[in-house]
């Protein structure tokens, strides 16, 4: 994982992740890393590189969940459009394969959209590992009496 940097375009920071766990938005960003700069093919990614970028400890057929757990919540991440004329909406990645047989992940990225990991103007940038490290803390309730 050390030095994969994510880098996106800036459109991508107005959809709301609000419904994705931690574990789920590393496996997100993981393959949003790899993803840059493919333009509109398909790429794959073996289980093993998934743990590796995204951190992710459990295995089996707890990673298949997983994975079908971030596809259902990339489906409902609409990128959308409106010139005042138009409104446009997409999913930014239609296609989303598991195969437990070869243990790999194919992704694609839907063409209207590819200028969001490809061809960036105006965009964010941030280290996987540090993103991957981050730490979510819960406030311990106090009642006071």
């Amino acid at each position: 994982m050390a030095n994969e940097i994510v880098k996106y375009e800036n459109q991508l920071n107005s959809v709301s992740f609000r419904h994705f766990n931690a574990r789920e938005l590393n496996l997100f960003f993981s393959i949003v890393s790899r993803m840059r700069d493919k333009g509109t093919e398909k790429v794959s990614f073996t289980f093993n590189e998934l743990h590796e970028l995204s951190r992710y400890s459990d295995h089996g057929e707890r990673l298949v969940k997983d994975l079908e757990g971030v596809y259902t919540k990339m489906q409902n991440l609409n990128m959308w459009y409106d010139d005042g004329n138009i409104i446009e909406h997409w999913v930014l990645f239609p296609g989303f394969q598991i195969n437990r047989k070869e243990t790999t992940v194919t992704v694609s990225i839907n063409p209207e959209l590819k200028s969001v990991l490809n061809q960036l103007s105006n965009w964010t940038r941030f280290s996987l590992e540090q993103f991957a490290s981050l730490k979510v803390h819960t406030p311990k309730l106090c009642f006071v009496y």
